[in-house]
């Protein structure tokens, strides 16, 4: 039982995660398009840059001569010496000194794009790459420019000054060593010959005149080692020259291409969940149960633009088999339904959350709606702010609703027949100064009485709950409320407040219309919409 719940919650986390990459899959698109565009011209405007590579070898000593002394085992007591000085050797080859014999044997330091560098050779050197080769003695010296014949001469250069070096280093310290060990042995002879001889005597002297003779020589090795023949070979050697590269290293163009892919196709998943995580509107029939917490009586799709204002409130009368039309029609049936046996709901208010949400097009069009079922329907036109009713039926705006409160005009006077069968309207009237004291009188209670005596059902248009308390005080006295939500507009804390106002009145609220629906292939709807699509462009241009 356990595990059912388990799998079923995973799957409704899924298609809710599938139904934000098709909600968002324009904005995923749309960033897709351009990280890729973005990389690919970045790319191909790049200067190319070559890299030229030479492969060193750094044995562990310099191998002897006269000996077949095996080298150096991993383990053993000398590697980690050795580890340090294969590393110091690194260091050695990206060197500024070496760099320096480089600038002065080819006069970089008068080339243009070295003269106007603060430090000539940091840049030289940034474009100097040393690379080991794990678990061997090899070593990579890769040098990068935009001239790649330039790059092949600089690190074949750089690898034979580093080896030429290296050999020199070994010379010297050889020779010195060997002088050493000869002027110990004679400093040691010295010593033996105090036991037997006098200062003075022939051996003593010559034997100090070869000792001065060994200091000398040791001294002349020191400042000049390029004199020293010593016994070993160099233990470095360059194995493979650089050759001209005929490919450049970079731009990367295909790999960055597929990375441009890859990253904006993330990049626009996670921003369209992070949108999608901002947004805190109600978008869909999901959001409604999830957040608002009152019953769905239906949604209305996106009604195409090329439709008038005046014929969207009217799109029932103008395309009757449309999609549109089929929604109100199936929110007729849900308000019918929705109302209690005992006390049915003959007296209807359609109200929103803020301006501009569809209540006035959803009360013209439900009214046209239960109109065509046969009852007799009476649109009253309770906004008294920015009435609209009396323009859709095309009424003379100036004897209504606000004339009857205020005692001007009796119920039958202010009620008329439209050219819509059995719908009438009262419109607004004169716009009062005072709407909401208007509203709370015993004349508007008198009205709703009089007129559901008359009319199987009454639809008041009002205006919107969180700006004034018109809504509100008609909510308290009217059977059944209507909340009218647009759908990528209305804010859950608007949502919210609206419905505290309407349980603070104790109104009775029927449900939710979610208005201006985005409809996609994935809802029942779009299949309708296909199938209307012709026929509702053809009355349209008729109408027009």
């Amino acid at each position: 039982m356990e595990t059912a719940m388990q799998e079923q919650e995973i799957e409704i986390n899924l298609k809710d995660y599938l139904a934000v990459i098709r909600r968002r899959r324009w904005l995923i698109l749309t960033f897709f398009v351009i990280v890729v565009c973005a990389v690919t011209i970045a790319t191909f405007l790049q200067t190319p840059i070559y890299r030229a590579t030479t492969m060193v070898l750094i044995d562990e000593a310099s191998p002897d001569v006269l000996s077949t002394r095996d080298g150096l085992a991993l383990g053993a007591p000398g590697y980690i010496a050795y580890r340090e000085y294969y590393q110091t050797q690194l260091e050695i080859i990206k060197s500024r000194s070496i760099a320096q014999d480089v600038f002065s044997a080819l006069s970089l330091d008068k080339s243009p794009e070295y003269i106007e560098a603060k430090d000539p050779i940091q840049l030289f050197l940034t474009k100097l790459k040393v690379e080991p080769s794990r678990n061997t003695c090899l070593v990579y010296v890769n040098f990068e420019d935009k001239d790649k014949e330039f790059a092949t001469r600089i690190v074949n250069m750089i690898a034979n000054i580093y080896a030429a070096r290296n050999l020199v280093d070994i010379s010297k310290n050889e020779n010195v060593n060997l002088i050493k060990n000869e002027y110990l042995k004679l400093q040691s002879k010295y010593q033996e010959y105090t036991k037997i001889y006098k200062e003075k005597h022939p051996k003593m002297v010559r034997l100090k005149e070869e000792i001065a003779q060994m200091e000398d020589r040791m001294k002349k090795e020191q400042d000049d080692p390029l004199k020293a023949t010593g016994l070993k070979a160099n233990n470095v050697k360059v194995i493979d020259k650089a050759e001209v590269p005929k490919f450049p290293a970079r731009p990367k163009k295909l790999q960055n291409i597929l990375i441009a892919i890859i990253g904006g196709l993330i990049g626009g998943i996670g921003l369209a969940f992070l949108v999608e995580y901002l947004d805190n509107t109600i978008k869909t029939d999901d959001d409604v149960e999830r957040y608002v917490k009152l019953p769905l009586l239906g949604h209305i799709p996106i009604i195409d633009k090329s439709f008038s204002e005046l014929q969207k409130d009217r799109l029932v009368n103008v395309v009757p088999t449309s999609p549109v039309s089929e929604a109100y029609r199936a929110i007729r049936t849900a308000i019918l339904f929705s109302a209690s046996k005992d006390k049915p709901a003959r007296d209807i208010l359609i109200t929103s959350t803020g301006p501009q949400e569809g209540k006035s097009l959803t009360a013209c069009n439900l009214a046209i709606t239960m109109a065509y079922s046969g009852n007799s329907v009476l649109l009253v036109d309770a906004d008294m702010r920015k009435p609209r009713v009396h323009i859709v039926f095309k009424q003379d705006g100036n004897f209504g609703l606000s004339n009857f409160l205020a005692g001007q005009a009796s119920v039958d006077d202010i009620i008329k027949k439209t050219d819509i069968e059995n719908l009438s309207v009262v419109i607004c009237g004169h716009i009062p100064p005072n709407p909401s004291e208007l509203l709370s009188t015993k004349r508007m209670k008198e009205f709703i009485e009089k007129a559901k005596g008359k009319f199987s059902t009454v639809i008041f248009d009002s205006p919107p709950l969180t700006v004034v308390t018109d809504a509100a005080i008609l909510s308290s006295i009217i059977d059944g409320t209507v909340l009218v939500i647009n759908s990528k507009k209305t804010s859950r804390p608007a949502v919210n407040r609206s419905k505290h106002i309407l349980e603070s009145a104790k109104a009775n609220v029927l449900g939710v219309v979610l208005n201006s629906l985005h409809v996609d292939s994935g809802s029942a709807y779009y299949y309708s919409h296909y199938y209307y699509a012709k026929d509702e462009k053809r009355k349209t241009k008729k109408k027009t």
